[in-house]
C-alpha cells in the first residue's frame, strides 16, 4: 500500500503545482491587459472588460479540466493501486492518442508503405 500512498501524493502534488503555474500565469496576463489599455479612455476600457472577460472564462475552463483531471487520477489510484503510477496519462494534464505501430523498415518488405517488394531486401544476418 505504501506505493498507491506515493501515488496519491503524486497526483496531489501535480494538482497544487498545476493551479500555481496556473494562477502564477493568469495574474501576469491580467497585468498585461490592464497596463495595455491604461489611459486609452472608454472605449479602451470596453475592450480592456471583454479581454478580461475572455482571460476569466479560459482560466475557468481550464480549471475545471484540472479539478476533472485530478479526479480522474484519484479514481485510478483506487483501481490499480500501485500500478496506478505505471499508466501514461497518470498524474499528467494531457491525454495520449494512439501509440504508433513500429514499421519494419529494416526488413526491406512491405511494412515501410511501399506498394512492391524492395529489390535487394536487407538479410537477417542473426540467425
Amino acid at each position: 500500500m505504501t506505493t498507491s500512498r506515493r501515488a496519491k501524493a503524486a497526483t496531489a502534488s501535480n494538482y497544487v503545482e498545476s493551479k500555481n503555474s496556473d494562477e502564477k500565469k493568469y495574474k501576469a496576463e491580467v497585468r498585461s491587459v490592464i497596463a495595455k489599455y491604461k489611459d486609452r479612455g472608454t472605449s479602451g476600457n470596453k475592450q480592456m472588460l471583454k479581454e478580461l472577460e475572455a482571460l476569466d472564462s479560459k482560466y475557468n475552463k481550464d480549471r475545471v479540466k484540472r479539478v476533472d483531471k485530478g479526479l480522474e487520477d484519484d479514481e485510478n489510484v483506487i483501481k490499480y493501486g500501485k500500478d496506478a503510477m505505471k499508466g501514461k496519462s497518470f498524474a499528467k494534464y494531457n491525454k495520449g492518442g494512439m501509440t504508433k505501430k513500429k514499421m519494419g523498415y529494416a526488413s526491406g518488405g512491405l511494412a515501410c508503405g511501399a506498394s512492391n517488394q524492395a529489390a535487394r531486401p536487407i538479410k537477417n544476418t542473426n540467425t
